[in-house]
C-alpha cells in the first residue's frame, strides 16, 4: 500500500514511477550508491543515472562522496512542499499570464471591432460562463425560455442553450438588451 501511495502522489507531482520507487529504497535502506540503489529499487543502473537530475531538481535527493565514491541519500520527505511550493508558484505566473494569452488570440473568436463573441460548447465551457456571470460587477438580467436563457450583465450578452452557449461583448448591444428586457418586463 505504501508504494502505491508514494508512487501515485508523485505521479500527481509530474514525477515518473521510478523516481518514487529510488525515493523509498533511499528512505527504507538508507545513502547507496548507484548500484547497491539498482538492486534494491529494481530501477536499472543507466536509467537511475538519467533520473539523477530529476531526482535532485524536486530536491528529493542529495549526493555526498564516502570513501572515494558517489553515495546518493534521500532528503527529508518535507521537501516535497519545495516542489509543490514551485508548482504554486508555476500556476500562479500561468494565471497571470492567461488575460495577455487571451487578449493575444482574441482574433480567433468571432471579433469584428468593438464586438467580440465567444462560444461555448462543453461542459467547463459551460461552467466558465457561469463563472463570468457571478463576477458580474452590474446586476444580471434574465430572459429564460423554453429552449434557452439569455442573461445580460455588464457589457455583455451571454445565450445559454442545453449543451453550448455564447457570449457577445459588446457595451451598446448588451445596453439595448438590456432596454429590450426591461420594457418587456
Amino acid at each position: 500500500m505504501e508504494r502505491s501511495a508514494v508512487r501515485t502522489y508523485f505521479a500527481k507531482l509530474g514525477l515518473e514511477p521510478e523516481i518514487a520507487d529510488l525515493y523509498l529504497a533511499l528512505y527504507a535502506h538508507g545513502p547507496q550508491s548507484i548500484s547497491s540503489l539498482s538492486r534494491i529499487s529494481g530501477v536499472e543502473r543507466t536509467r537511475i543515472y538519467r533520473l539523477i537530475d530529476q531526482l535532485l531538481d524536486s530536491n528529493l535527493v542529495e549526493l555526498a562522496t564516502q570513501n572515494k565514491r558517489g553515495i546518493v541519500k534521500a532528503a527529508p520527505v518535507s521537501n516535497l512542499r519545495i516542489l509543490i511550493n514551485r508548482r504554486e508558484e508555476e500556476l500562479k505566473n500561468l494565471t497571470d499570464e492567461l488575460e495577455l494569452i487571451e487578449q493575444a488570440l482574441s482574433h480567433n473568436s468571432l471579433s469584428h471591432g468593438q464586438i467580440r463573441i465567444q462560444l461555448f460548447s462543453t461542459p467547463d465551457g459551460m461552467r466558465h460562463m457561469v463563472a463570468n456571470e457571478a463576477q458580474s460587477k452590474d446586476e444580471v438580467v434574465t430572459v429564460a425560455k423554453d429552449t434557452y436563457s439569455c442573461h445580460v450583465y455588464d457589457d455583455v450578452v451571454a445565450y445559454h442553450f442545453a449543451c453550448y452557449g455564447f457570449e457577445i461583448h459588446n457595451a451598446a448591444i448588451a445596453a439595448d438588451m438590456h432596454a429590450l428586457i426591461a420594457r418587456q418586463a
